[in-house]
């Protein structure tokens, strides 16, 4: 991090330490002592020209009861997300310096939520091809399902399971006598019992569901068409207006293989 990021982010956390203090009634001497300082060092935090110690921040977390979350910089949308993605192993991803480290997504299931309750980034949903790859075992697919089944959107997860799955099958080859190889079959395994226990439900989730688009902000009606006649096999089997074929999932896996 450069000097003026740094300065940056001296400033966010004595802007919000203030803030909190005065919430809570403190004076600069009340939260001093109870940091285990003199109030002349601690206004000098305060006002951005010191900053608080490691100890001393996770001492101001207790006090105030909240999380890191609370001193992270407002960001564009979704960075928070590309963030957990890179996290659980989508590594070709460019990840955000602005943010700070959190505890939302703390599962790769929070992730798959909440890439596919969006929707609307389509390297997001590429990405879900690496992540399930390398964290399939901490995956649970009939409780995933039982969760997007409640919320209306099991078509969007079938939908990317059985795009992930072609490009697993394809990824394969490229990699069957590698060592990755092993945790491609795996990921395959799992994939092929699940879709083969989803297939008698698939006709009438994506009849129920309409046509959801994904991958995409909105199109108008001339693009819908086009989608329609351009989709890929899977899209129109699980009623998916989109752009996204398996060989974005492909890519994905590729480019992450390449990132490590």
């Amino acid at each position: 991090m450069n000097i003026v990021n740094k300065n940056e982010c001296r400033e966010r956390i004595s802007d919000k330490l203030r803030s909190l203090r005065k919430a809570r009634g403190f004076t600069q001497a009340d939260l001093a002592l109870r940091l285990g300082l003199v109030q002349g060092s601690y206004s000098r935090i305060e006002n951005g020209a010191s900053s608080l110690s490691a100890e001393q921040f996770l001492e101001v977390l207790r006090i105030f009861n909240v999380s890191t979350t609370e001193f992270q910089p407002s960001v564009e949308p979704g960075g928070d997300v590309q963030n957990a993605l890179i996290r659980f192993g989508a590594t070709h991803l460019l990840g955000d310096p602005s943010q700070l480290p959190n505890d939302k997504f703390a599962t790769v299931e929070e992730v798959f939520r909440e890439v596919l309750s969006d929707g609307s980034q389509a390297r997001h949903l590429a990405a879900l091809g690496p992540i399930f790859v390398k964290n399939h075992k901490e995956i649970r697919l009939r409780r995933l399902w039982s969760s997007f089944t409640n919320a209306g959107l099991e078509a969007r997860l079938g939908w990317t399971l059985e795009n992930i799955h072609e490009a697993v099958r394809q990824d394969l080859q490229r990699n069957s006598f590698r060592r990755k190889g092993n945790q491609l079959r795996a990921a395959e395994r799992e994939l092929e019992t699940f879709l083969n226990w989803v297939e008698p439900k698939r006709e009438a989730v994506a009849s129920g569901s309409g046509e959801d688009l994904l991958g995409l902000q909105s199109v108008g009606p001339k693009s819908r068409k086009d989608l329609r006649s351009s989709a890929s096999s899977n899209s129109q089997r699980w009623g998916i207006l989109t752009r996204l074929t398996p060989d974005d999932f492909l890519e994905a896996l590729k480019a992450s293989d390449d990132a490590n």
